[in-house]
């Protein structure tokens, strides 16, 4: 329809009054060489953020009744893994996987609701997981787009350790390095990395 990118330019001039605000901005990123602005969905996730927190607490747990030198998973482990799990989904789906805001903490993106969760605890569970851990695990299992999710990213990740993991998302340029301390890390920042193929 537009031969080259001046004449779209001189288009929107000309009749920019007949489309919506979001499609002019589109059109204005375009143009300027900008990623397209991020168009969530406004469905609600089908979990909290502490739901697929202890799917990976048993997950581990039943891991390391099978292999003895498996560690208990910790707090900042499972935070770092839900944060590869929501860059992951959001891109694929353009749905957030949780409602939980991931804020810029000083040891990393922290998902705010398990934070709260598990405030003081560094080892999730020395020994077995409470009895709701299992009923999320088993609810959360049962959804398979989301269980293949987190299986996938437990076997690309399961055998860094917290701060293996932080080396990752601490890398100049990614969604955390570029948020304020304290601060809530944008959908639009983390969709911009994970887009990339850059975890």
């Amino acid at each position: 329809m537009f031969s080259n990118d001046d004449v779209l330019k001189e288009y929107l001039i000309e009749n920019g009054n007949q489309y919506s605000d979001s499609v002019k901005e589109k059109i204005k990123a375009y143009l300027g060489g900008r990623k397209a602005v991020l168009g969530i969905s406004s469905e609600q996730p089908k979990f909290k953020a502490v739901q697929l927190a202890n799917w990976f607490r048993v997950n581990n747990y039943f891991a390391r009744q099978f292999d003895y030198n498996v560690d208990p998973i910790t707090q900042m482990q499972v935070v770092k893994l839900l944060y590869f799990a929501y860059g992951r989904f959001l891109v694929k789906s353009k749905k957030r996987l949780f409602s939980s805001p991931i804020l810029h903490l000083q040891y990393g993106p922290v998902v705010e609701e398990v934070h709260q969760q598990f405030r003081g605890m560094v080892v999730l569970d020395p020994d077995k997981p409470d009895k709701q851990a299992f009923e999320d695990y088993n609810l959360v299992s049962s959804d398979a787009e989301i269980n293949d999710l987190l299986q996938k990213i437990d076997e690309d990740y399961s055998d860094y350790t917290a701060s293996g993991l932080s080396r990752i998302i601490h890398r100049a340029g990614s969604p955390w390095s570029m948020t304020e301390k304290g601060k809530p890390i944008k959908d639009q920042l983390i969709f911009d990395q994970f887009t990339k193929t850059e975890e």
